[in-house]
């Protein structure tokens, strides 16, 4: 998380709740005796509940609506200053893998209130509270992550030599046989195998590259024991039923027998 992205709250931008208040939000009729906090700068992103709060349209039924989790209302107020309250919906597509915002997608940026919003003190807690939490979450996270919905084509080809959808499709087959574990997230098992193919780097390497924990040799036991695993997954779920005779039919090795 870089330093253009992130949340500050100065002097200058706290007020007092006895400012005059603005009537465009529920969140702005705040009592002006319970000593609230204004935050200039900070877009208000709206609460209808059939309304998306991402790309704003309007639908008739919640039935590709969900809930905007946590993560992703952080996302939106730290990347675009647009604070969304609890409860607040958008379309389903707006949301990818860990309950992120997907980047890829435009924030509707028009007919949105360009103006104070209020908050009472309990409020800004739990958001500052949400947002170290998250600083957290990233400390410990992976600083190459295949589970983000950030990274692009070429940085799969990059660094396991296929491309996105290619390694989405292997993933598919042999996730119902990878095993989740606190050291061993499934997706990021099987970029780990086909980085040190293609790259050949070190497994102490690769580990600190994934941030895992634990001196230089524990690292390298950790990626070993990962890149083992995925290989014996490989010989056995993947291989033979995409490479060699058998995964042809007779009719088919008679058709390509040229080959042979």
């Amino acid at each position: 998380m870089d330093s253009s992205s992130t949340f500050l709250v100065d002097a200058s931008s706290i007020h007092s709740s006895s400012t005059s208040s603005v009537d465009a939000s529920p969140i702005d009729n705040v009592d002006t005796a319970d000593d609230g906090l204004t935050l200039e700068n900070v877009l208000y992103a709206g609460s209808s509940q059939n309304r998306c709060v991402i790309c704003r349209r309007i639908r008739d039924s919640s039935t590709n609506m969900i809930t905007m989790p946590k993560s992703s209302r952080l996302d939106l107020l730290i990347v675009h200053r647009m604070y969304a309250t609890q409860n607040v919906r958008c379309c389903e597509q707006h949301i990818v893998g860990h309950d992120r915002l997907n980047p890829m997608d435009t924030v509707e940026m028009n007919d949105r209130k360009n103006l104070k919003t209020t908050l009472p003190p309990q409020e800004l807690l739990l958001i500052l509270e949400d947002l170290l939490t998250l600083i957290q979450e990233a400390i410990k996270s992976p600083r190459l992550d295949f589970r983000d919905p950030a990274l692009s084509n070429d940085d799969y080809l990059t660094w396991t030599g296929w491309n996105i959808a290619q390694f989405d499709m292997m993933f598919d087959m042999l996730s119902p046989f990878l095993r989740s574990s606190c050291n061993r997230e499934p997706r990021n098992a099987l970029a780990i195998f086909w980085i040190k193919a293609k790259t050949n780097l070190s497994f102490s390497q690769i580990g600190s590259l994934f941030n895992y924990t634990g001196d230089s040799e524990a690292r390298r036991k950790r990626v070993a024991d990962t890149f083992d695993s995925v290989r014996i997954l490989l010989v056995r779920n993947l291989v033979p039923l995409n490479l060699g005779v058998y995964h042809l039919t007779r009719d088919q090795a008679l058709i390509h027998n040229t080959a042979f």
